[in-house]
């Protein structure tokens, strides 16, 4: 099973919209989530329900080897609004 499908499995995403345009892991994980997203919300939630949402999938997604694990990424939402998240693991 390759990484793209690892993630996605990991956080449950079954249709794809979003497709890595390379074969990093990075890539993976960042359309994996905004698959999750786009299965989660219909329309655009208040920003704590959209905050606490990516923190929830990364945190599922870190789960299965948090030392190892590796995740940083900003989400931007519309003019004013940037999320950053950061998972600071350690290469082997």
């Amino acid at each position: 099973m390759c990484i793209r499908d690892r993630m996605y499995s990991a956080i449950g995403v079954v249709n794809c919209t979003y497709h890595p345009v390379g074969d990093t892991d990075s890539e993976a994980v960042f359309c994996a989530i905004l698959h999750a997203l786009k299965a989660e919300f219909h329309t655009l939630p208040t920003l704590p329900v959209l905050y606490q949402t990516p923190q929830r999938l990364c945190a599922e997604i870190v789960s299965r080897k948090e030392s190892q694990s590796i995740v940083n990424f900003l989400l931007g939402c519309g003019q004013y609004t940037l999320f950053a998240y950061s998972w600071p693991g350690a290469r082997p």
